[in-house]
Order: structure tokens, then sequence, then C-alpha cells
């Protein structure tokens, strides 16, 4: 969060772009490879609630990401680009939905 906030403040969105999508992306790695080392279950029945709610919403916010830049290609689809703040609100309120679950 501190690199985006940062890269925001400098205006290099591509930057902050990257930081979010390369952490998910990171995180969904890690439980790929970690899935046959748990033992004899699959992970995921092994996780809780929060943990399903921080992944949706993960998957949420890199779905809007990807149509705000799409709308950026192309003309007809601009109107997109207000779930920017929607997301700058979706994502504080999704960590506290988070900790609420946990």
């Amino acid at each position: 969060v501190t690199v985006s906030v940062a890269a925001a403040f400098r205006r290099s969105y591509g930057l902050v772009l990257g930081s979010i999508y390369g952490s998910c992306a990171f995180n969904t790695l890690v439980i790929t490879l970690v899935d046959p080392l748990h033992g004899n279950e699959p992970i995921l029945r092994a996780m809780g609630p929060e943990h399903f709610v921080a992944g949706g919403t993960a998957v949420g916010l890199m779905l809007a990401g990807l149509l705000v830049l799409q709308s950026y290609r192309n003309r007809s689809i601009s109107f997109l680009r207000g779930l920017v703040p929607v997301m700058v609100v979706a994502y504080p309120l999704s960590l506290v939905w988070v900790f609420v679950a946990a």
C-alpha cells in the first residue's frame, strides 16, 4: 500500500497498477505452490472465511482495474473510468470486511 500511495502522489499510475497486480499475482502463486505441500486435504478447505473475502475482493478489484484500463483504449466504455473512485473506497472497506470476518 505504501508504494502505491507514494507512486500515486508522484502521478506514476503505472507503478501503482504494477504494485497492486504484482502483489495479487504473487499471492495467487503462493497458494498454488503451497497446496501440494499442505498435506492430505486441499488448502482451500483449510482456509477461513476471511481468506475467501480477501481473495474475492482482490479478484473484484483487479477486474475493475482491468476494465478501467480497457476504457482508455475503447471510448465506447469510457464511462467505466468512474470505477476508480469506487476502487479507492472499496479497498479499505474490504480490509475492514476481512477483519470482521476473521
